[in-house]
């Protein structure tokens, strides 16, 4: 009975395969048929006919040689297509041999042993009747009688062959793998010139790029290496017979590539300003970047599109709208992500328009996804019945940056001046092109952290003056007459000052303030009246704008000035003064590296009126001019630009006291409590020197405060002095400074400066040494639990007389 898929074979059969589909995990043809015997009584092609299969092992460099087909690669390296030298054959994909028992891809290592061939026997030839069963074991070479093995039964035939032959050189005629020397391009047969047929599976799978500038026809073309390369330059033709299959690697197209069958880019890159002439390029997940990455051109392709989900189109996007285009003669079927990417000299900017793809007989679908420009613009994709259209769209740069108080004023202010575009394209052409961490730093280091220490340097000015003509009051005794009277004082040794100060070095600290050293010089004034001329240097710091960038620390502050005046006594109760000043302060910030620097030209008014019992008034007015400018580096993103300002404000200050001397001795000491008022009519400037340049609108410093305390002085050779304020500021102005863009003024967004503080001490001391002939004076004051501007001064100084 006939077993489950047993067949026989029958006249007409001759050539055809015999299957080994059990052994292994493929179907394997191992013989072709060579003809059939039966005997006895069989009947012809019936049950028992002996079948004979030619073993192709036998024959296999003859089905080699005359197969037409060669399968085909590039070596590795750079190469043109009609280099003989760039190609070698590969082993076709069909045939197999059994390694250690496995069934591999390859050929046999030995030549085919042909029709002598006698290795490799299988199988058992037998003659079975009904009382007869002798079968002989090709394998063993014994005969099997009644199913019993006999090896002394018979005679058994001589088993003799040739010995295997070693192969020759591979060639592109044997087609054994590793052939070069020739240029895969079909050849059809010629019987009239007895010309063979050749035609070519060319893979591409080494790294390196094969350029052609000629025609070629290959049957099969498949780039499947991640680096390998195809190049086809304008004079390029590649005709594909069956198909077109990218697999990875890179194609580029600017000559004319063309299949009959279909083109599919399963993954890589397809690029260039040439034709694909395809029913259908159908891209899985691989990259479509028309013209040459970088520069704008045109992808055309002769049939239909497919662009699967995980497809990307790159388009590169130019002047005046021009951008890549994947032109489409018939239907595009959308899907995957669109990109763009600015051509070389290109800046993209919001407000942009370009069409990125046509297709002559419609679209349909639509992209997934427009991949983000930068983190603030965003493609946005606009369908037509025959188009696609990118727009680029600005998002907000509130939505990027971190919550600290620079960048969302930052952000504020770009966000509100997008519809002046145009006029910040400095800017915004920059700065729109960023990733979120690139815009936060960049906000943060732009923030004008000079204006908190502009602020800062106006009221050291004024303090400093204040407390200059505060210590010339508390000195005064009316009763006495001017102090000095009828000579110059020089307070501060003021002409060694300016020559110390014109040669201090760069970046050498101011190191002392010398305002209570005095030396009287002769001279023809009245006897009732006093000339003085002072100079002193001052020291601080200042509180520093909030930044999120490193270090933080304060602000330091630095400056000297000069003063002089004349004071004289009216009736033995009352002195008045009149002194001309100058003061000129500097600083830096400790982040973002941005200074400030300032001069005060200031007159005062001051006087004084006292008691016999002890009691006096006292008062100073002043009036100025306060000169002052700042300086920051805008950079952004490497463009680097200085930004000024220079601006001047009307300085006043008053200020009124009472006090009462009580006589300890030889010292005089009483408390004393005052009113100040001060202030700069600062208003709004803006900065030049590049397009960050801002205009600055900056509130009007004022402050009033009050101060109680006490004081000490007097003696005779050793004569100390010391006083203790408490000091408390009315007002509480709110710290913020209207800033908008100079080219935008329109815009204005409050920016944080440092707060000021309320309530703080001042204490000062000191002791003077009078030997007869000279008096030295050592002193110093300092501010106390003040933050907002610290001010600190040590004065020495030496009185001579002659």
């Amino acid at each position: 009975m006939a077993q489950p898929q047993e067949g026989m074979i029958a006249p007409g059969d001759s050539g055809g395969p015999l299957i080994l589909d059990r052994t292994y995990g493929e179907k394997t043809v191992i013989g072709v048929l060579s003809g059939y015997r039966w005997f006895s009584h069989q009947r012809n092609a019936g049950y028992g006919n002996i079948a004979f299969y030619q073993p192709l092992y036998l024959f296999w460099d003859f089905i080699v040689a005359n197969n037409p087909y060669r399968y085909v690669g590039a070596l590795a390296g750079d190469g043109r297509w009609n280099d003989p030298a760039h190609w070698q054959t590969l082993v076709d994909p069909a045939y197999r041999v059994i390694t250690d028992g496995k069934l591999v891809n390859g050929v046999p290592v030995t030549a085919g042993a042909g029709i002598d061939g006698r290795g490799g026997s299988f199988g058992q030839v037998c003659d079975q009747e009904t009382d007869y069963d002798v079968c002989f074991d090709l394998r063993t070479r014994h005969y099997i009688v009644d199913g019993v093995e006999r090896p002394d039964w018979g005679s058994p035939p001589a088993d003799e062959g040739a010995a295997p032959a070693p192969l020759p050189a591979p060639t592109l005629a044997n087609g054994l793998p590793g052939a070069t020397g020739f240029v895969p391009d079909n050849v059809d047969p010629d019987s009239t010139t007895h010309r063979k047929a050749r035609y070519f599976d060319v893979t591409l799978s080494a790294p390196g790029t094969t350029t052609l500038d000629t025609s070629a026809t290959v049957d099969k073309f498949t780039v499947s290496g991640s680096a390998a390369r195809l190049a086809l330059t304008s004079a390029g033709h590649l005709t594909g017979l069956i198909e077109v299959d990218q697999l990875a690697g890179f194609v580029h197209v600017d000559g004319t590539l063309t299949t009959p069958g279909d083109y599919l880019l399963a993954a890589g890159q397809l690029s260039g300003s040439g034709r694909i002439e395809t029913p259908y390029l159908t891209s899985v997940a691989g990259v479509i970047a028309p013209g040459q990455v970088g520069t704008i051109g045109t992808l055309h392709i002769g049939g239909n599109l497919v662009l699967a989900s995980k497809s990307l189109l790159l388009i590169d996007v130019g002047a005046a709208g021009g951008a890549d285009r994947v032109a489409v003669e018939g239907k595009a079927n959308l899907g995957g992500t669109v990109a763009l990417a600015a051509a070389a000299g290109h800046r993209v900017r919001a407000g942009d328009v370009y069409t990125i793809l046509t297709a002559d007989e419609g679209l349909s679908g639509r992209f997934d996804a427009a991949a983000r420009l930068s983190a603030i613009l965003v493609p946005t994709l606009r369908y037509g019945d025959t188009s696609v259209q990118a727009r680029v769209d600005a998002g907000r740069y509130a939505d990027v940056v971190a919550s600290t108080r620079a960048q969302r004023g930052y952000a504020t202010l770009l966000d509100r001046a997008r519809p002046h575009a145009a006029a910040l394209a400095g800017v915004y052409d920059i700065l729109d092109l960023q990733d979120a961490p690139t815009i936060q730093h960049t906000l943060e280091a732009l923030a004008p952290r000079a204006e908190g220490l502009d602020r800062a340097l106006g009221a050291l000015a004024l303090d400093n003056m204040a407390r200059f003509y505060r210590a010339r009051l508390a000195a005064a005794d009316p009763r006495r007459g001017a102090a000095g009277a009828g000579q110059l004082t020089l307070a501060g040794a003021p002409i060694q000052l300016a020559a110390a100060e014109a040669a201090r070095l760069p970046g050498q600290p101011p190191i002392a303030s010398d305002t209570a050293a005095t030396v009287a010089a002769p001279t023809r004034l009245p006897d009732t009246v006093a000339a003085y001329l002072a100079a002193g240097y001052l020291d601080g710091s200042a509180a520093s704008t909030r930044t999120a960038l490193a270090p933080r620390g304060r602000d330091p502050l630095s400056g000297w000035y000069l003063a002089g005046g004349l004071e004289g006594a009216v009736d033995g109760r009352a002195l008045v003064g009149l002194g001309l000043s100058f003061t000129r302060a500097t600083g830096n910030t400790a982040a973002a590296g941005q200074s400030a620097e300032g001069e005060l030209y200031q007159g005062t008014l001051y006087g004084k009126l006292t008691a016999a019992n002890g009691l006096y008034l006292d008062t100073q007015e002043s009036a100025g001019l306060w000169r002052h400018a700042t300086r920051r580096t805008a950079d952004l993103v490497g463009s680097v630009a200085t930004l000024r300002s220079r601006d001047h404000a009307l300085a006043y200050g008053a200020e009124i006291g009472a006090g009462h001397d009580s006589a300890v001795g030889t010292l005089r000491v009483g408390p004393r409590v005052a009113l100040r008022a001060s202030a700069l009519d600062r208003g709004a400037v803006s900065e030049t020197g590049g397009a960050a340049a801002l205009r600055l609108d900056r509130r009007r410093y004022a402050s009033v405060q009050g101060r109680a305390g006490v004081a000490l002085s007097g003696g005779s050779t050793v004569r100390p002095w010391a006083s203790v304020y408490m000091v408390h500021d009315f007002r509480d102005p709110s710290p913020l400074l209207g800033v908008s863009f100079a080219a935008v003024p329109d815009t204005d967004v409050a920016f944080a400066l440092p707060g000021r503080d309320r309530d703080w001490g001042e204490v000062g001391a000191g002791i003077a040494l009078d030997t007869g002939r000279a008096t030295l004076t050592l002193g110093g004051d300092t501010t106390l639990r003040r933050r907002d501007v610290r001010d600190q001064a040590c004065r020495a100084s030496v009185r001579v007389r002659f």
